[in-house]
């Protein structure tokens, strides 16, 4: 049986590692603190998509100094939802590579009603969010990508789709980006699929590669 403990505690035990570590935390807030980047956790019931993707976009955080506060940039921010699924975030941060680079988002919802399974969205390179999941993987508990293309390969696809210089060569776009959506392939499968199937020139005519 799961004996996860409530997500605030779970993350001031993971603040408790980062401090071991080195890196800066706060008793008041849920940031974690590398060199001068703030690697910010924001765990939440649920949140309305604009309102979500307005406070993903702003890349801001409030810091505590002494009995004041300052608004400072954070260079990475993890969303944490204990109790509902949020499947179109994910979603949503998979299809749009600026906040792919900096949003990670984890569904913890299974955990707490007693299934090891944490779904992720982690396409940044934080070093704060790699840490975490380790720590949430010696719980017990399964940390798995969300299945689907990655922010870049949706990109590079949707540039497929746009590049089209004759009715011909739309019909081709077309074709790549309707098996990569088919296929769910994330970017290394993406990548390996392109190369079986087209040769560079074509590629480079098609507007996937330069």
């Amino acid at each position: 049986m799961l004996n996860i403990p409530e997500i605030w505690e779970l993350l001031g035990r993971f603040k408790d590692l980062c401090q071991s570590r080195g890196w800066q935390t706060s008793e008041h807030e849920d940031w974690v603190k590398i060199g001068e980047e703030y690697h910010n956790f924001v765990w939440i019931r649920t949140v309305h998509p604009l309102t979500f993707e307005k406070i993903s976009l702003n890349h801001k955080c409030a810091v505590r100094k002494g009995h004041s506060y300052q608004v400072v940039d954070v260079a990475y921010m993890a969303w944490l939802f204990p109790q509902t699924s949020p499947d179109n975030l994910m979603q949503m941060v998979k299809e749009n590579l600026e906040l792919s680079k900096r949003i990670a988002i984890y569904d913890l919802s299974k955990v707490y009603t007693g299934k090891p399974i944490c779904s992720k969205s982690n396409e940044t390179e934080s070093m704060v969010f790699q840490e975490f999941e380790r720590f949430l993987e010696r719980w017990g508990l399964e940390v798995k990508t969300l299945h689907g293309l990655s922010a870049r390969a949706c990109a590079t696809a949707k540039r497929a789709y746009a590049n089209t210089n004759s009715e011909k060569e739309g019909r081709d776009n077309r074709k790549i980006y309707v098996n990569l959506v088919k296929n769910s392939l994330d970017y290394p499968s993406y990548d390996r699929w392109v190369f079986e199937n087209y040769i560079k020139e074509r590629l480079k005519a098609l507007g996937v590669i330069n």
